[in-house]
């Protein structure tokens, strides 16, 4: 446990890290579970332009068109990345209290808590487009998606900026720091104003090539060390995740009126797969001043 506090720079307890998240997490979901129960077939999406899912049934989960959440495990699902949002924001708390060096997010917690707000903005999205199957959810889903993969690309040519500098005052860093976390809200923005021009079934997996690459240049080029157990989770999960995310699509080992839904497996394990990116950003001591 002492190791993996020094690895993440953690000051503290770890559990103490989780421990608001865990609740806030558990707290939704059960709050919007009793909601749906309550008010199951209310419908407030009623005349809104459907998005592809809603058009025809995308995914194994029956679509029930005329209930609040139109596919109600596909939908609270994505209170994991509530989760994974929260705990984003409570390392930006914990960095705040004691300034370290070694590592960009850590001397820069603001990074933190843009990937935290990321998480959140697509737990709202994603949510908003399985409850609602429309056209409006779906550009709030995909820009969030977007928003939430290119983080790590984006932070690691950033890294890669610094480490290369051959000053590395902190002023230096500080003013690469702003631009990058300027360049990455814009990039984001962008996303959600294109978002019907993009080809996601070609642009996500472009990201995630990158995300591979400039990980491993970074950590080649730049001294120091990384804990690539995260790196190597990150890329599992994304796998797993992939493959059940198949199977729904296809209709393999398909229930759909059952509680388990590949789809809903595949929030869980893609935002499990951005936080061990994360994670894995977070453990890379660079020789940065």
């Amino acid at each position: 446990m002492k190791r993996l506090k020094s690895i993440l720079f953690i000051h503290g307890n770890i559990s103490a890290i989780i421990a608001v998240p865990a609740v806030v997490t558990l707290l939704s979901v059960v709050t919007t579970t009793l909601i749906y129960m309550m008010f199951q077939f209310v419908n407030p999406w009623e005349g809104m332009e459907l998005g592809v899912a809603g058009k025809f049934e995308e995914f194994c989960e029956l679509n029930r068109m005329n209930e609040l959440f139109r596919e109600p495990m596909n939908t609270i699902s994505n209170l994991a990345y509530l989760f994974y949002g929260a705990t984003c924001i409570t390392f930006f708390r914990n960095d705040n209290n004691k300034k370290m060096r070694g590592n960009l997010i850590v001397e820069f917690p603001e990074y933190s808590l843009l990937m935290g707000f990321s998480f959140i903005y697509l737990a709202f999205g994603s949510f908003f487009y399985h409850a609602s199957l429309t056209k409006a959810g779906q550009q709030h889903d995909m820009a969030a998606t977007y928003a939430v993969a290119a983080f790590p690309v984006i932070y690691n040519v950033l890294q890669l900026m610094v480490g290369l500098k051959k000053r590395k005052s902190f002023a230096a860093k500080k003013n690469i720091a702003q631009v990058g976390f300027f360049t990455i809200v814009v990039i984001d923005v962008l996303f959600y104003v294109f978002k019907w021009q993009l080809n996601s079934s070609i642009l996500l997996p472009v990201i995630f090539a990158f995300t591979a690459v400039t990980s491993l240049l970074s950590a080649k080029l730049i001294s120091g060390k990384s804990y690539f157990v995260f790196l190597a989770l990150a890329f599992i999960s994304l796998g797993v995740a992939f493959g059940l995310w198949y199977a729904d699509r296809h209709n393999y080992w398909c229930n759909p009126i059952g509680i388990f839904q590949g789809h809903a497996v595949w929030h869980i394990l893609t935002g499990l797969a951005a936080f061990f990116m994360y994670l894995f950003l977070r453990s890379e001591r660079k020789k940065l001043s």
